[in-house]
């Protein structure tokens, strides 16, 4: 379900009305009508199982798949504004927030990676 996915890189844990959503939309699919109509509980529990899943296989929370593109961007910027400072002699601090930065933003990469492989 590459709609489901999708939705859950954006948000891990959707609020009741987003759910009511997602179903709604799933249930007006061409595909689905061969089907009974799916309920909120399941996609629930679709997101539910899958945050599970999630922390088993890779061991992080699932809540680092909520990181955005944008909230990436943002953080790279704060990072490189701190590094490119006024010069002064305390850009080792600076340059462990831009890794740090970086190495989060892999990290969402990675399970970004892992949810679409499965």
């Amino acid at each position: 379900m590459p709609r489901l996915e999708s939705w859950f890189i954006n948000n891990t844990h959707p609020a009741h009305s987003q759910i009511v959503r997602y179903t709604e939309e799933l249930n007006k699919m061409p595909y689905r009508q061969k089907f009974p109509k799916l309920e909120p509980k399941n996609i629930q529990f679709w997101f539910k199982n899958r945050r599970a899943k999630i922390k088993r296989t890779s061991g992080l929370s699932p809540s680092a798949l909520s990181l955005t593109s944008a909230t990436a961007a943002a953080a790279a910027a704060a990072a490189a504004v701190n590094s490119s400072g006024n010069g002064s002699s305390n850009n080792s601090g600076n340059s462990s927030t831009l890794q740090g930065s970086s190495l989060h933003n892999s990290s969402a990469l990675n399970i970004e990676r892992l949810i679409n492989a499965h």
